[in-house]
């Protein structure tokens, strides 16, 4: 777990403390296989599927005899580890803000 999420967890009661664990650990997503989709897959968007992102997945499947998406993911691979922390953290913000709206 990452200070971000820790950070998520302070102020919240042991109830929400569980359903924040739980929601959290169905909807996060693996940075390592964010890179592999990205690697290996990248051409047919397959690491845009993975992080939600499905309208730029469709596109990279319309143009991937173009090779221009496989392109654009060898670039990503730089980036895709981040985007994933970034797509985790901002679970995390979601999650907790759904949890205090409940109370």
């Amino acid at each position: 777990m990452t200070a971000d999420t820790l950070s998520n967890l302070k102020g919240l009661s042991e109830q929400e403390r569980h359903l924040f664990q739980t929601e959290f650990q169905t909807g996060k997503k693996d940075p390592a296989l964010g890179l592999i989709l990205c690697l290996l897959l990248g051409g047919i968007g397959a690491h845009r599927f993975y992080l939600g992102e499905v309208g730029l997945g469709v596109v990279y499947l319309c143009f991937c005899w173009t090779f221009i998406p496989a392109i654009i993911a060898l670039v990503e691979l730089f980036m895709i580890m981040a985007r994933v922390r970034r797509y985790n953290a901002t679970l995390a913000d979601n999650i907790t803000i759904k949890l205090k709206a409940l109370r």
